[in-house]
């Protein structure tokens, strides 16, 4: 009995490394997306979550630790204009940790959760129209 058990060692073995390597690769790792935000006006300030982003139109780094992230566009002469991003579950990520982490207790599943890495957002690519103000 106890040989048998010896030949699946080397599978034990392979499993918890994986898991070891995903559940150490997560916790250093903060969930960002990039998402690429346009407008239909020039030289438009745009912040996230109320913080001025250092680009006009291009790509942001948005944390997917935070459900709701919120968009605002600004210009002299327009309305401000808002969009809000939701993240949702991503199904490669969440598989990938279940079956990473059972021989963990879930550590990796629980790791990505805290940090972010179990989601996205949604949508990665947004145009917003500006609307002139006409006070």
């Amino acid at each position: 009995m106890a040989l048998s058990t010896f030949k699946y060692l080397p599978l034990i073995g392979l499993i918890l490394f994986l898991s070891a390597c995903g559940t150490i690769t997560s916790i250093g790792h903060v969930g960002y997306d990039k998402v690429y935000v346009s407008t239909d006006q020039e030289e438009t300030t745009i912040k996230l979550n109320g913080v001025t982003q250092n680009m006009k139109k291009g790509y942001i780094m948005v944390d997917k630790g935070i459900d709701g992230n919120f968009i605002t566009c600004t210009k002299d002469g327009y309305k401000n204009s808002n969009f809000y991003m939701q993240r949702r579950l991503n199904p490669g990520v969440l598989t990938a940790d279940i079956i990473l982490s059972i021989p963990f207790i879930f550590i990796p599943l629980i790791v990505d959760g805290i940090n972010g890495e179990l989601y996205e957002i949604n949508p990665q690519s947004i145009t917003i129209f500006m609307t002139k103000d006409n006070k």
